[in-house]
């Protein structure tokens, strides 16, 4: 003793009887024993991983019982180096490994337990736990030209890496993905209205998860477009106790100006507004004989531009003796009121929509003619438009005549009133010193079309 029996089937129970044999026979047989041949499980087999919040969720197939029964697995998440029973004992498939760290990854494997032992263990499955991301936190919203940039600070990914943010306008709607895909602070948030207040929540987008947990909103910010440039230097033609200002918008990054503020700089209380699209105002009030200069400042919805390099210096003049024809039409022009006058006659034909303008010129060079008139309304008061203008280059000296095309403002105004036009004529040589006029020309009040009349507002051909 012992004998051993081999050939049997584990898990097969079998009734063993023994009997002795020796030269005479086979003796009595003996009382019969019970026994089960059994051996370790086998391995479990076809694991698979599905990752949740700090966990992993094991499906697997198992393996043979060896002939006895499964009592309990133990798993392994360092690729075997060291085991863990399952506690509470667990049997079935699914079985899940809980007290994981989001974001780290785990080489998995399971073996079974036995009456007889611990059996085989099975292949490695790789698995990472994650859950959503969390908040990001500290969110400031800066305002730009029809954007906002958000600066924040990222919360806890979840385990999971973070593949865009999606963002909320004013906490109602749907969510927007950035496009192209926005992972770092600050982010960009564009295509807004200018002068339209907004608050924005954020949250992430995981490779994994679903979206994230909700950011706290913004402050209100309101996108604006950027501070006007500052307008190149004006220029000015002074006439009697006045002077009209000419502003030209500046150049550089700055946003579109909506009004000019000209301001002169020997008397800051005298000043005009200028209303895009138009270009010049008119300064009354003047000193005749001093000299005067004028800087502009542009605004928009965004700020105020710094003040412009002041203009040359003009001298407001008492009007002088020449005094132009006046036409058939009613219209009457008054004398050169510039201390370099460029003599002019100036009066309005028949068609009584253009202003005829005659001078002598003592070479080539450019003329610039630009009439306004003085607006009236209570909320129009001390504003000017523009109702004419006219660019032209003289190629030599002698007799030139320029015509002036009121537009179609200008136009319809006539028929509900007469209008004083301030007329400003320059005439720039390549070379010297400019010469000017500026003369005011009434214009009667004209009826109203019997019906729509098509007009030209483009100046016609210089003759000289």
């Amino acid at each position: 003793s012992p004998v051993t029996i081999s050939g049997l089937t584990n898990g097969t129970t079998y009734q063993v009887k023994l009997r002795a044999i020796n030269g005479v026979g086979t003796g009595a047989e003996s009382s019969a024993v019970s026994v089960t041949p059994a051996t370790v499980p086998a391995a479990p087999t076809g694991l698979q991983a599905t990752a949740v919040n700090a966990s992993a969720s094991i499906t697997f197939a198992a393996g043979n019982d060896g002939g006895s029964t499964i009592t309990n697995y133990e798993y392994s998440t360092d690729n075997g180096g060291s085991w863990t029973a399952f506690n509470p004992a667990a049997t079935t498939s699914p079985l899940t490994i809980s007290s994981l760290t989001n974001g780290t990854t785990y080489q998995v494997k399971l073996r079974a337990i036995n009456g007889v032992g611990t059996g085989a263990e099975s292949s490695a499955v790789s698995v990472v736990p994650f859950t959503t991301a969390a908040a990001p936190t500290a969110l400031t919203a800066t305002p730009h030209d029809e954007s906002i940039e958000i600066a924040f600070t990222a919360g806890n990914d979840g385990g999971s890496a973070i593949t865009n943010y999606e963002y909320r306008l004013n906490g109602a709607g749907s969510w927007i993905a950035f496009s192209p895909a926005q992972t770092i602070s600050p982010v960009t948030i564009t295509g807004l209205l200018n002068g339209t207040a907004y608050t924005v929540e954020l949250r992430a987008i995981t490779s994994h998860a679903s979206p994230g947990a909700t950011s706290a909103a913004t402050a209100s910010v309101t996108p604006q477009p950027p501070a006007p440039n500052t307008p190149l230097t004006p220029t000015a033609v002074a006439s009697n106790a006045q002077a009209t200002i000419t502003v030209t918008a500046g150049t550089g990054a700055g946003g579109t100006a909506t009004t000019y503020l000209v301001t002169t700089v020997q008397d800051t209380t005298k000043t005009c507004t200028i209303t895009v699209p138009n270009t010049s105002c008119t300064i009354t009030g003047l000193t005749n004989g001093t000299a005067y200069t004028f800087t502009a400042t542009a605004t928009n919805t965004g700020g105020t531009s710094s003040a412009s390099t002041a203009s040359a210096a003009v001298t407001p003049t008492d009007p002088t003796a020449n005094t132009a024809a006046q036409a058939g039409s009613g219209a009457v022009a008054q004398a050169d009121q510039s201390p370099m006058a460029l003599r002019t006659t100036t009066t309005l034909a028949r068609s009584a929509t253009t202003i005829i303008t005659t001078f002598a010129t003592p070479g080539p060079g450019t003329v610039r003619q630009v009439g306004t008139i003085a607006l009236g309304g209570r909320r129009t008061r001390g504003t000017t438009m523009t109702v004419c203008t006219l660019d032209r280059t003289i190629s030599r000296a002698g007799t030139t005549r320029v015509t002036c095309n009121l537009n179609n403002a200008a136009r319809s105004l006539r028929t509900r009133q007469a209008m004083d036009v301030t007329l400003t004529t320059t005439f720039t040589p390549p070379s010297g010193t400019s010469m000017a006029s500026t003369k005011t020309i009434r214009l009667p009040r004209t009826p109203a079309p019997k019906a729509p009349v098509q007009t030209s507002t483009t100046p016609s051909a210089v003759t000289g």
